[in-house]
């Protein structure tokens, strides 16, 4: 991974529901002179990323234990797959 050797200091995303861009615009116009809300330290960006990965492949473990490759449960009926599985999103 690049960002730790870079020392990365914030993160943007390419989605604003997760990383509240409006909100962050909104402080940066509203409080020039207070510290940018995008540059949240090199741990926070780091633990960003770290959780970011996690949810990427819990997800995709999700997706290959329901079936979501092929959309069908067992037995090819057509029928999409359901289990005890929990999404991981923002909210938790």
């Amino acid at each position: 991974m690049i960002a730790p050797r870079a020392k990365a200091k914030g993160i943007i995303g390419n989605h604003s529901s997760y990383d509240e861009i409006a909100t962050k615009i909104d402080k940066l116009r509203s409080m020039p002179s207070k510290p940018n809300p995008f540059f949240t330290g090199t741990d926070n960006a780091l633990r960003y990323l770290r959780v970011l990965k996690e949810c990427n492949l819990n997800n995709a473990g999700i997706e290959k234990a329901q079936g979501k490759g092929l959309g069908l449960a067992a037995g090819g009926k057509g029928i999409p797959r359901r289990g005890p599985f929990k999404r991981c999103t923002r909210s938790g």
